[in-house]
């Protein structure tokens, strides 16, 4: 990982790459600054293709000053910030052609690893962004996203973390990439995010 810091970056971003075997790693889009390298290695067995991310300071969440971003391998942006009350929250920008998830994983102030979904799909103008809440997130616990998945990996057994991605849903937007990934998604699957879109 890349820590970039510098008069022209809006935000400090850490780019993230994963390295070959011969233990190379190309990072894309760094900006002109200050460098800094750190290695991150997975905190769990995975059973998706995962992103350990970076421990997040408190004062990240704490005040939308303290912001920063994270560019992944997949070209997904993430910035953690305070969701007006409602805890810290996860906005994502990242390039899609379609609706899709991305798996977020974490531990929570009682040390309990909860799972996510994040949906995203694309903008009628603009980049595709994506925000969710994330319930009981901890600062500098560990953290890890995924690859986008298309809305054909998800079975009927998913259904509590399709719920809770779905109540954590914090914009318009996000809740409109549900409405899609329900279109795509199994009958089965379907039938639980639109239940869920409904009760919220």
């Amino acid at each position: 990982m890349a820590n970039v810091t510098g008069a022209h970056a809006a935000l400090p971003v850490r780019h993230m790459a994963t390295f070959d075997v011969q233990g190379r790693a190309d990072f894309a889009g760094v900006r002109a600054g200050h460098w800094s390298f750190e290695t991150l290695t997975p905190t769990w067995d995975d059973d998706f293709a995962a992103f350990p991310m970076p421990a997040v300071e408190a004062r990240a969440v704490a005040a939308t000053t303290g912001q920063y971003a994270v560019a992944a391998p997949n070209r997904a942006l993430f910035v953690l910030s305070s969701a007006s009350g409602a805890g810290p929250a996860l906005e994502v920008t990242a390039p899609v052609d379609g609706p899709r998830l991305i798996p977020l994983r974490y531990l929570d102030r009682l040390g309990v690893e909860r799972r996510l979904l994040l949906a995203i799909a694309p903008a009628l103008t603009g980049p595709a962004r994506s925000r969710t809440v994330l319930p009981g997130f901890a600062p500098g616990t560990p953290w890890e996203s995924g690859d986008h998945l298309e809305a054909g990996v998800l079975t009927a057994a998913d259904g509590p973390v399709i719920a809770e991605s779905i109540r954590a849903a914090h914009h318009r937007p996000t809740r409109h990439a549900w409405e899609a990934l329900a279109c795509e998604a199994r009958p089965e699957v379907a039938s639980i995010i639109e239940a869920t879109l409904v009760e919220k």
